[in-house]
C-alpha cells in the first residue's frame, strides 16, 4: 500500500515524490494532479481526469457502492490509472492492490459493501463500530 502523510482535511504528501496533489480548501477536494510533468484535473464527483486541453485521458466509474471501473481514452477497462491517481469515490484514495478505500480511520471494501475495519472511537455515534455516515448516503 502507498504511504501518505496528512493534514486533519488533506493528503500533505506521499512516498512517491513523481506525483504531487493541488487540493481546494475543503475537505476531500483534490483539485489537480501532477506527475510526470504534465498536469491533469479531476472533474466533480471523481469521473475522470483531463488534461491542460481539457481533453478526457482518463474515466471512472462507479456502482452504488464505490466498485470502481478506470476506462482509458479509447472506453477500454484497465487495471489501473495509467496517471498514478490514487483518488476515487468520495474524494478517498483508493489502494488498486488491495481493493480497498481509506477512510482515514478506517478501510471501506466496495465489493463487501462494508466497512472492514472498526471505528477506532468505539459507541461515540452508537452501537453500530463501523458505521460513520449516520445512516446518510455518500
Amino acid at each position: 500500500m502507498a504511504q501518505y502523510t496528512t493534514s486533519n482535511t488533506n493528503d500533505i504528501s506521499n512516498a512517491d515524490p513523481s506525483v504531487e496533489f493541488i487540493y481546494s480548501n475543503k475537505q476531500d477536494d483534490p483539485i489537480a494532479l501532477i506527475t510526470n510533468h504534465q498536469t491533469y484535473y479531476y472533474l466533480k464527483d471523481r469521473l475522470g481526469l483531463i488534461n491542460n486541453n481539457q481533453q478526457l485521458v482518463e474515466g471512472y466509474h462507479y456502482n452504488a457502492f464505490g466498485k470502481l471501473s478506470i476506462k482509458d481514452t479509447d472506453s477500454i477497462i484497465i487495471n489501473n490509472s495509467n496517471h498514478n491517481n490514487p483518488y476515487a469515490y468520495t474524494g478517498r484514495r483508493f489502494d488498486n492492490e488491495s481493493g480497498l478505500y481509506y477512510y482515514r480511520n478506517c478501510y471501506y471494501q466496495p465489493s463487501l459493501t462494508r466497512f472492514i475495519s472498526n471505528d477506532p472511537k468505539g459507541f461515540v455515534d452508537g452501537y453500530n463500530y463501523v458505521c460513520v455516515c449516520k445512516e446518510q448516503s455518500t
